[in-house]
């Protein structure tokens, strides 16, 4: 039996054109190594325009906390409710006109114009950070934030990338990404997971090597081979297929 769960298997069939060219659906915003790359240059914007401290939900992936101490910005926790929803008491405590705050769109399951709403009616101008990392094709709806951003990876089968769609222009990155290698390698190894000869340790390995990595390329660029690939993905599909599976 094989692993359930965890990086998605990569064909050789997903890949790859001579040419790599911006999929059309993804025809504005930015892209990066991950989606922690893709914070930290959020993180770096938003000190450049003085935001002194970020508030983050106290319900969050770790990783989220090793970008913001990277990007060297102070943070405080604000409260999440028992339905995922922001406790707006606890943003009245420590929120200032020079914070920043991260909204996490969980599962794509919160009402996020709702939320959007709770915060405008503390300042208007308030700066928020909308993270669609679990809630992928939200990037493809409008909402009244500073910045939205998601990972590639955490959704589909491609070894790395992250995308950010801003009010504001961010720095675009040219450094090779040195981390997708190994994810492609481990993708494609799983695709054969059924033969005896690629166990799971083998595979695995490749993917942890991978992961140790992205930390160290949050000034990286996207890979080429995730580009092309995006270029070949039916999102339609792959969305119908993420709801037949959530409803099971």
């Amino acid at each position: 039996m094989g692993i359930i769960g965890g990086e998605f298997e990569i064909g050789t069939k997903d890949f790859i054109k001579s040419v790599s060219t911006q999929p059309f659906e993804f025809n504005k915003g930015y892209f990066y190594s991950s989606g922690r790359a893709a914070l930290h240059h959020i993180l770096s914007l938003s000190i450049q325009k003085e935001k002194k401290k970020i508030l983050l939900p106290d319900y969050l992936c770790e990783s989220i906390v090793e970008v913001v101490k990277v990007s060297k910005i102070p943070f405080y926790f604000y409260s999440i409710n028992e339905d995922l929803s922001i406790n707006i008491d606890s943003i009245k405590e420590i929120y200032t006109e020079k914070s920043s705050i991260l909204i996490i769109n969980y599962f794509g399951g919160i009402d996020v114009l709702n939320e959007i709403k709770k915060l405008r009616n503390i300042d208007l101008n308030i700066s928020i950070i909308l993270d669609n990392v679990q809630a992928f094709y939200s990037m493809f709806e409008s909402f009244d934030v500073d910045f939205m951003f998601t990972s590639f990876r955490k959704q589909l089968p491609v070894p790395d990338g992250g995308w950010v769609i801003s009010k504001y222009e961010l720095y675009k990155c040219e450094e090779f990404n040195t981390f997708a290698q190994y994810k492609l390698a481990g993708g494609l190894l799983k695709n054969f997971q059924g033969y005896k000869s690629v166990t799971d340790k083998l595979y695995l390995d490749l993917f942890e090597m991978g992961e140790n990595a992205i930390s160290k390329n949050l000034n990286a660029n996207i890979s080429d081979v995730t580009i092309e690939m995006l270029n070949k993905l039916d999102l339609s599909l792959i969305q119908k297929k993420r709801l037949e599976n959530s409803a099971f």
